[in-house]
């Protein structure tokens, strides 16, 4: 199947529509991984295999507001283990918001968690949770198996997100949780 790297310009009034929308797309069949770019935020980049790439925009037009095409190219083979590294199967990526929690220095994280997931539309309902938490950065799923999910955020919290996932997803245990440096 042809993977292809699809680059729209959506028009959201705030922080809120713009993480609605990256659950919208996070969701979608054969979505590979989404992020904002821009100086604004305002463009969504979504890699996708074998999806209709209207069908996507259009459901977002419908839910959020105006999508509209910037590019649609296809995304070669070794572009996408260079870009990937050791994700496999589907990404998320958004700047999380600048607000400090209790006037504390917001700390950056990388949490490896291990959630049970019994085929695609769990891992879609774990990556669209994943992609609503406050405070996350980017959220991908990978391992052998499929059963590692990887945020990265600011200020996030672990445990709310963990509960969330047992609740909707299926088990899911903390591997690891590591500072990242700035």
């Amino acid at each position: 199947m042809l993977q292809q790297k699809i680059a729209l310009e959506v028009f959201t009034h705030n922080e809120k529509c713009k993480t609605k929308a990256m659950k919208i797309a996070a969701a979608a069949e054969g979505v590979m991984s989404v992020a904002l770019e821009g100086p604004e935020n305002d463009r969504m980049v979504v890699v996708v295999l074998g999806i209709d790439s209207a069908t996507l925009a259009s459901s977002l037009s419908k839910r959020v507001g105006l999508a509209s095409f910037v590019s649609i190219s296809e995304v070669k083979p070794e572009d996408a283990e260079k870009n990937e590294g050791n994700v496999d199967n589907c990404s998320y990526a958004h700047t999380a918001s600048s607000t400090a929690i209790c006037e504390a220095q917001i700390i950056s994280q990388r949490v490896v968690l291990q959630v049970h997931m019994e085929g695609g539309c769990c891992r879609q309902k774990a990556m669209q949770i994943a992609a609503g938490a406050e405070g996350v950065i980017s959220a991908a799923v990978d391992g052998a198996d499929k059963e590692r999910l990887t945020v990265v955020g600011e200020g996030m919290d672990i445990a709310t997100l963990v509960i969330t996932l047992r609740k909707k997803a299926g088990y899911t245990r903390i591997i690891s949780v590591v500072e990242m440096k700035s």
